[in-house]
């Protein structure tokens, strides 16, 4: 087992450990989501690797066309994964390691659907960062 596949299995059993009740439990979202606008989103689920990152997003209602997500300059429209048109996903490809993008959520009429947020990806698998942070995911209201 390399150091990748070790931090890929081992990332969310440590992240569930070291949250107490009491933080989760407060509204039934950590305190950092407050201050963010997740507009009509229900539930924002992102994933990372070195070059590429997945975004599964569910709406409250479905949007009126295919949502488009932006990472930096890069437009990735949005694949439909149900039959009523609340969940989709967004596939970016080719981006760089180690580097944080801005995301954000768009209409087809390019207003935005939530307020932006960043997330970084992984090193590549020569790096050896000095540092690792692991944070936990938010769940919009």
């Amino acid at each position: 087992m390399d150091r990748r596949q070790f931090l890929r299995g081992g990332m969310g059993a440590a992240v569930l450990a070291s949250l107490s009740a009491d933080s989760l439990a407060q509204n039934n979202r950590p305190p950092e989501a407050h201050s963010w606008d997740a507009g009509r989103l229900t539930h924002l689920l992102p994933t990372v690797s070195d070059t590429r990152i997945l975004v599964k997003a569910s709406f409250s209602k479905p949007p009126s066309g295919a949502p488009v997500l932006r990472v930096g300059s890069v437009r990735i429209q949005g694949r439909m994964t149900d039959t009523e048109g609340t969940f989709w996903q967004f596939y970016a490809t080719d981006l760089q390691p180690g580097r944080k993008y801005n995301l954000s959520l768009q209409a087809a009429d390019r207003k935005p659907l939530c307020q932006p947020w960043d997330l970084s990806t992984f090193p590549s698998p020569d790096e050896r960062p000095g540092q690792r942070r692991i944070r936990h995911a938010v769940r919009p209201s």
